[in-house]
Parts: structure tokens; sequence; C-alpha cells
């Protein structure tokens, strides 16, 4: 059994990393090197994680000064000695079987890195983990860039830019490492670059890794100086894509315009209103207006409002679209209870 080194950056997650532990402790598959780096924790997380190191020769703990994700994750690169790698958010959730058919699927196949699917779970305090499979779909074989960026780009049915869905042969991270300066989106332009020295990856459409989305999150909190480092993670992306398949392009530029809308959002949320940021998000939003068709009607109308109209005029327009979607809501809801 070859080595699996999973690496976990762990920061302020006392209340999720314990079950975090526990099921990667708990696969099937025995023969890993399990690395928690944690980030700088002002609560009780290092101290958990000491103690697992304590009582189970297999995990390995690093304390650093807090450097952000990216940092504790090149760590762990630095410090894993196995030749698969896997990524893991301390409070999320994975399958008992996950990380043996990942690998089964990657010795199968011949392939670089094995992908699976993930299901989403809201404030948990336990998601609910599955044991042994009885049934486990065939694995989907992606050959070629263009099949393979193809899919990292796709929502369905494919092996998406995340980290932590995959198992990586240690040959193809190489050198590779985190950028520090971003923050968000770190992890899709990661395994983006990755994937240029990749020819083929498999995929398993079986939902085997729980990942928690939790009102604490990074996403949910964010500042606006974070949030624009998924900007800058998708221009780099949307330049390489260039000589890539038309629909990667298209699958970028929508999932791009989404983070614009998103940050504008926020603008208005925080009463931020930086001339230069939202001259960049209506400048985004100019060159890709030919993509929203394929958003939704909401975020359509206000891609659109940001691309035509000043601050204020499109910040009048989404709240409108705001309102008029919570009326909608409301009346539904009152449909249903009549019915």
């Amino acid at each position: 059994m070859q080595l699996l080194s999973v690496i976990v950056p762990v920061y302020n997650v006392e209340k999720f990393i314990n079950d975090c532990i526990d099921s990667i402790l708990g696969q099937s598959y025995k023969n890993i090197e399990l690395i928690l780096v944690d980030d700088g924790s002002t609560d009780s997380s290092g101290e958990i994680c000491d103690k697992y190191c304590s009582v189970d020769k297999r995990v390995k703990v690093i304390h650093q000064n807090n450097k952000g994700c990216s940092a504790a994750r090149n760590a762990g690169i630095a410090n894993a000695k196995g030749n698969l790698i896997a990524f893991m958010d301390a409070d999320d959730l994975i399958d008992q079987d996950m990380y043996e058919v990942l690998i089964k699927n990657l010795d199968m196949t011949n392939s670089d890195v094995s992908a699976c699917s993930y299901v989403k779970e809201y404030n948990l305090d336990r998601g609910k983990i599955i044991g042994l499979h009885k049934i486990i779909p065939d694995p989907i074989v992606f050959i070629g860039k263009s099949a393979i960026y193809e899919s990292v780009t796709r929502n369905e049915k494919s092996v998406e830019g995340y980290l932590w869905n995959k198992v990586w042969k240690r040959e193809v991270i190489g050198n590779h490492l985190f950028r520090e300066d971003i923050v968000m989106c770190e992890d899709s332009i990661f395994s983006w670059e990755v994937l240029k020295s990749v020819n083929r990856v498999c995929y398993c459409d079986l939902p085997m890794y729980h990942y928690r989305i939790l009102t604490t999150s990074a996403t949910r909190n964010s500042s606006l100086e974070k949030m624009s480092g998924a900007l800058v993670s998708y221009e780099l992306m949307l330049d390489d894509a260039s000589l890539l398949p038309k629909d990667v392009v298209k699958n970028l530029a929508i999932q791009y315009l989404g983070w614009n809308y998103t940050i504008f959002q926020h603008m208005i949320r925080e009463k931020e209103r930086t001339s230069s940021l939202y001259e960049k998000v209506k400048s985004n939003c100019v060159c890709y207006q030919e993509y929203s068709c394929y958003l939704g009607l909401a975020d359509r109308i206000g891609i659109n409002a940001i691309a035509k109209h000043n601050y204020t005029c499109a910040k009048l327009s989404v709240q409108a679209v705001g309102i008029m979607q919570l009326i909608k809501k409301k009346i539904c809801r009152i449909v249903k209870k009549q019915v």
C-alpha cells in the first residue's frame, strides 16, 4: 500500500477538528500519514492535535505562527513523506472508504489524480458520514488537457477545481506551492497549475466528501480585499484558457462574473464605495457581459446594471431585484400554506 499524506490546515476549529481527524484516522485505507498544521490557533485546536499525535503514530503536528491557509498547506507539503497527497479542511468530514476508493481508481485507470463528488452540509454538529459503500460507480476518465480542464470548470459529473475531493500523485505536484498572497480561490489556481502537467484524471460520481458550510466560514466573513483575490485567481486561469476549448472559457467566465457580482453585493452591504474597485468590477462585467445570459435572472439583471450604470444606479437596480425576490418568496410561502 502506498503511503498517503493527508494535509489539514488547522485554525480555531476546536468544535470540529475531532470529527475531522476521526474520519481520517478511521479510513479503511490504513497507510496514512496525517499532517496537522496548527496555523497559530488561539483556541484549543493545537492542544487537540497534540493529543492525537500522542496516541497515534500516524499523526504529525506542525505548529507555526498564523500565516494563512496557503502557508499551512505549503508547510504540510514540505513535510509530507507519502507518494500520494490529499488535502482536507479542518471542519469537514469524509466517508470511511473515500481514500480507498480514490486510490483504487487511481491505480486501475493509471491516472495522476483521482477525484470524487461531494455533498454540502449546513451548520451541522456532525455530518452523516457513511461507512463502506455497497455500490461504487465505475470511474470516468478524462484524458488530455482539453477534457481535463473542461471537467475542472464544469459543475456536474466533473473533477472540479477543489483540492479536498482528490488524491494527487506527489510527482505531479512536484515543486508547485500555494500562492500565499491570494486568500480566496487559492486552491483553484493551485489545482489549475498542477493539472498542466497531468494527462489523465479519473472521477467517481459518488459524494464521499462532506463539505460543511458554516456561518463562520471564510467566504461569508471575508473582507472585500480578500475577496478580490478570487478575481486574481480567475484572471490567471482565464489568461491560460485562451488556448483551450470555448466551453472552458465560458465556464470560467460565468464563475468570474459570479465573483464580481458577489463583490458588488458586499460593497452595498458594507456601504463601501471605493471608486477604483467598482470601476474594476464594472470593467470586468463589460468584458464578459456576453456570458451573463447563462446566469439566473437576478444575477443577470445585476451584472447588466453594473456594466451599464454608475455605482448608485447599479446599486438601486440590485436592491430592487432583491426586494422583488423577497416578495416572491413571501408569496410562495403564503400559497404553500393555503394549499
